[in-house]
């Protein structure tokens, strides 16, 4: 157990967001656990819904002090705590191991250094192998800044612009050279100590005045942005209704975040993933956390008959091959629709109810009012859905009297109907092949026999080949270097080879195994041996075999290869 509360007693914080239920069948799930233990506790049910009782039993008739405990032992041996709130007033934070001694030691330094900066603390002491602080009787931040969100978006504002000002005032800061999560170097402001929980869940906010707890982690000469980050994102996080009051990115572009948002929400993951060991226990995590979009699925299914829900959630590409593409939405899904399906399913137009987004282009197709579909005939288009909130425009296409339509749920993998064998081709080799699909993704630039041997081998295995081609933009961000031969010349001469079905240019913005699975469902993805023993790409292996599917490495041709090539260029030896 993660969180035991004695009978009577309630939680002062909203545990949507630090809860992470694990389950014996998540596939089961259509609710949220989280999000219902705000409303449980406000109706009076929050006991009487215990996942599971603790009875204490005493000869003396003495029992313990406790009146709330969290733990936190997947956090690994040097990190793993328990906070225990005590009936005599008193919380202690004790480590679950001898080895998180040090990092009590390190939160008794943490709270001396916060309060010599002027920083309001919860100020508390080592006794006896443990920190023991006084306990405050109120909310925490988190549920302060929540509730006045809800009531006064100004007021709100101005408590986070006070919250940020803490946090700048925490430590010193300078501008210097740091490395981002990918290990990529920029200049930025730094602390000179960075006090890396200084977010609203670990607050009060008393009398007008912050005061921060727990405040074990620091770092030195980290991006004061990171820190402005995770008080945006901690306070977001489990709460997506706030969202609709005033979306997160109001926030980060308030306090100068946005440009470069994902550079500072990766370090702030990485943090978070080393804390909570998600590497080590991705096996795990994997088999009893809930799927969201599995979640979401058993929810809506319950809604409709089961033909009517296979139609519109499931078989959205029913018809694609004979009616136009019609996407309804302009924003984040039918940009990640067009990202990834516009090779193989063209869009002949995109709608939108908002006379803002009018004229906008994605990917060369422009935007344009939903009158467009009063030009169809019934049979003549297939119309996708790609709006989180689609229930209106269901409603309105119907008024209309557009019947063919589904609904693009970005997360989800769809079934895509198989790809025909080409007509007219000579086969490459006799005999069954143990794939139908294959996949085969590179950059192919100076074409040589090594990648000719590839492509051979690949449909020597599979009975339909297609092939990934890296674009240029992927090739000078990923690689740093600029292609030789440009992606159309790259792409054209991939299309040219007898042993090549389909060649298609990999998204840019989705450009690994998963999504190249999720789009063309093949039954092996062919690689070269150089990756044989390469973790990320035993992963990807692991990923694929999950999923029915396979990756097969092939012997690597060692007498060519696009570097020797390019070297013999540079030093103008050919």
């Amino acid at each position: 157990p993660v969180f035991i509360y004695a009978d009577g007693q309630l939680p002062r914080e909203d545990l949507a967001n630090r809860l992470f239920p694990g389950y014996n069948y998540p596939q089961s799930l259509f609710l949220e656990e989280e999000q219902l233990y705000r409303s449980m506790a406000d109706n009076g049910m929050f006991h009487s819904m215990a996942n599971a009782y603790l009875i204490e039993c005493s000869m003396e008739g003495e029992f313990a002090d406790a009146l709330y405990i969290t733990s936190s032992l997947e956090r690994g041996r040097e990190n793993a705590m328990v906070t225990v709130i005590h009936s005599d007033g008193t919380v202690s934070k004790e480590a679950a191991y001898p080895e998180g001694t040090k990092r009590l030691a390190r939160l008794d330094e943490n709270t001396k250094a916060l309060r010599d900066a002027g920083v309001s603390v919860v100020e508390g002491h080592l006794d006896d192998g443990r920190y023991v602080m006084p306990y405050i009787e109120e909310t925490t931040g988190q549920v302060y800044l929540r509730e006045l969100l809800l009531k006064d978006k100004n007021a709100f504002l101005e408590a986070m612009d006070a919250f940020s000002r803490v946090i700048r005032s925490s430590s010193s800061i300078h501008r210097g050279e740091f490395f981002d999560a990918g290990g990529v170097r920029g200049e930025t402001e730094l602390f000179d100590r960075a006090f890396l929980d200084m977010v609203p869940l670990n607050s009060f906010f008393i009398d007008g005045k912050i005061v921060f707890f727990d405040q074990e982690f620091s770092e030195t000469k980290y991006p004061v942005n990171v820190l402005l980050t995770r008080m945006i994102s901690t306070f977001y996080a489990g709460s997506p209704e706030l969202e609709k009051i005033l979306p997160a990115d109001v926030l980060y572009e308030r306090y100068g975040l946005l440009k470069e948002k994902q550079r500072w929400l990766e370090m702030e993951r990485a943090f978070l993933r080393n804390l909570l060991q998600q590497v080590p226990l991705a096996e795990y995590h994997r088999r009893v956390w809930r799927d969201g979009n599995i979640t979401s699925a058993n929810r809506r299914r319950m809604n409709y008959p089961a033909r009517d829900y296979r139609k519109m959630f499931f078989d959205i590409f029913d018809n694609a091959d004979t009616r136009k593409m019609i996407l309804f939405g302009s924003g984040r899904y039918a940009r990640e629709f067009m990202d990834l399906y516009r090779v193989r399913y063209p869009v002949h137009a995109i709608v939108d109810n908002s006379e803002k987004a009018w004229g906008q282009e994605i990917h060369g197709v422009t935007v344009q009012a939903p009158a467009l579909l009063k030009d169809f005939q019934p049979g003549e288009c297939k119309v996708l859905i790609c709006i989180k909130q689609f229930q209106s425009v269901m409603e309105q296409l119907e008024d209309m009297g557009v019947e063919d339509y589904s609904i693009f749920d970005p997360g989800k993998s769809y079934a895509i109907p198989k790809v025909p064998l080409q007509e007219g081709r000579e086969p490459v080799s006799e005999g069954n092949k143990p794939y139908r699909v294959g996949y085969v993704a590179g950059v192919f630039d100076l074409f040589h026999i090594g990648h000719l041997n590839i492509l051979r081998r690949a449909k020597e295995h599979c009975d339909y080949l297609i092939v990934g081609v890296v674009s240029d933009r992927q090739v000078r961000e990923s690689k740093k270097v600029e292609p030789f031969v440009s992606f159309e010349e790259r792409l054209d001469m991939v299309r040219s080879c007898r042993y090549v079905d389909e060649a298609h240019e990999i998204p840019f913005e989705h450009p690994d195994t998963d999504m190249a699975w999720k789009l063309y469902h093949f039954d092996a993805q062919f690689s070269g041996s150089d990756y044989e023993h390469d973790p990320v790409w035993l992963a990807k292996k692991k990923w694929l075999e999950e999923r029915g599917s396979t990756l097969v490495f092939f012997p690597y041709t060692q007498s060519t290869s696009s570097t020797k090539l390019k070297k013999l260029i540079a030093e103008k030896l050919i």
